[in-house]
């Protein structure tokens, strides 16, 4: 749900930002690469993300009082730079505390091909390509 949000709302722009989501100022949104959510480590990214990343974002929340308070609740939100792929890390709040002994953690990654594209082109593209794939595979 949180995905499918995040992308429609990163098509659209507004003026207020996102800056106020962490009171100890610590990035909310960062760059990734290299990372692999099934291993269980926490990710950690380039901090700020490029600013047309962080734009972007801060736009999409903006519009989107709800989803702000979701997004401020996140760990950490990363655009991830290597790949097309976007995921979600959630570790149970209720546990008190991870394998590791730290803190459960939330996380999230939006494959930067996303970013200032529309809803409709995204979904225009993954529907040519289970079509091709199914097309493919029926031969």
């Amino acid at each position: 749900m949180i995905r499918v949000t995040l992308l429609l709302l990163l098509t659209l722009t507004a003026e207020t930002a996102l800056a106020a989501c962490d009171s100890s100022n610590r990035a909310l949104v960062c760059e990734l690469s290299n990372y692999n959510p099934e291993t269980g480590a926490d990710p950690t990214g380039s901090c700020p993300a490029r600013s047309d990343f962080v734009t972007a974002i801060r736009d999409a929340v903006a519009v989107a009082p709800n989803l702000r308070d979701e997004v401020c609740r996140l760990t950490g939100l990363f655009v991830v730079t290597d790949g097309n792929v976007s995921w979600g890390v959630w570790q149970n709040p209720r546990s008190n505390q991870t394998p590791g002994g730290k803190k459960p953690a939330t996380y999230v990654g939006i494959a930067s091909t996303l970013i200032g594209s529309t809803l409709s082109a995204h979904l225009d593209a993954t529907l040519k390509a289970v079509l091709r794939n199914s097309n493919a595979s029926s031969t």
